[in-house]
């Protein structure tokens, strides 16, 4: 009998122009999820991997990703954003992945994201760690690295997995309870937009009890370059930052004060403009210990 499927991960291709670099991200990001697909079922791991896509992006949804019904709205739906390319809703692709996905906790990645190979073993273990200890795994929040943009395809994986590259702040990668979907507060914001990694990871504290683990040391994932291309955008990252704002006050109201300090505090009093409070002395002492102990497993 197959193994129940632990993990689905859900990612949103679409069709970039020919020879582009989003053309050669994706053609990474999906040989990349091959192979971490592999090596997971070799260690008796069941991942599954979906694509929600428009329709019009459906030849974009290929090995190893299954289709999702499409996706209907995009940024094109408010006035606002007339002129914006038709990035699609965040709450539309998670709601894909909660209806038609199997696995008991849902990975979302940019589509921009490679993987290295043991990538969904790691996150098993993570996840286990907690549940052998008799408590609700914490969901994570995995940091990419960025690494040199010279890599011309999925040829050179092995290349661009050994890259030290270096450590990048921003939220990319998350990993959740599948039923949490249904509990969350995630407006009209857009993916490929900025606010969007901030709004996920808040709404992820606050579901776990405030207990979001997020990971900036381990390599688990990896983005060539970093050009920020979609930061020169003001009237998306005024939708996204509206977006984001008014949830983060729903989230806030329905589960009470976070801790001073807590991801989803900094998270908050950034969205107000506010001053950004200290992390508590616990988790700096941990970040500190996982930067350490990173830096010595690499010799």
């Amino acid at each position: 009998m197959a193994p129940a499927v632990r993990l689905t991960h859900i990612v949103n291709p679409f069709t970039p122009n020919a020879g582009s670099e989003h053309e050669r991200a994706q053609r990474i990001t999906l040989a990349s999820m091959q192979d971490a697909i592999e090596e997971a079922t070799r260690a008796g791991l069941a991942v599954e991997a979906l694509g929600a896509a428009f329709e019009i992006d459906a030849p974009a949804v290929t090995a190893p990703l299954r289709p999702t019904a499409p996706l209907e709205r995009s940024a094109q739906d408010f006035p606002a954003l007339a002129g914006v390319r038709p990035l699609p809703l965040l709450a539309e692709i998670l709601a894909r992945g909660a209806a038609e996905g199997a696995g008991d906790y849902l990975v979302f990645t940019n589509i921009d994201i490679g993987l290295q190979r043991r990538f969904y073993i790691a996150v098993d273990a993570r996840l286990r760690r907690d549940e052998r200890a008799g408590r609700p795994a914490r969901p994570l929040i995995i940091n990419r690295r960025t690494i040199a943009d010279h890599y011309p395809g999925p040829e050179q994986l092995d290349a661009m997995r050994a890259d030290p590259g270096r450590r990048h702040p921003g939220f990319d990668c998350f990993v959740f309870p599948r039923a949490w979907v249904a509990q969350m507060h995630l407006g009209d914001a857009l993916v490929g937009a900025p606010w969007l990694g901030s709004l996920l990871a808040a709404n992820l504290d606050a579901l776990s009890g405030w207990r979001v683990a997020i990971e900036r040391f381990t390599r688990l994932t990896f983005h060539l370059g970093d050009d920020k291309a979609w930061s020169s955008d003001s009237d998306l990252a005024r939708h996204n930052f509206e977006a984001a704002s008014a949830c983060i006050e729903r989230l806030a109201a329905e589960h009470g004060p976070a801790p001073r300090g807590s991801e989803f505090d900094r998270l908050r009093a950034r969205s107000m403009g506010r001053p950004i409070p200290a992390r508590p002395l616990r988790a700096r002492l941990r970040r500190s210990s996982e930067k350490w102990r990173r830096l010595l497993s690499q010799g």
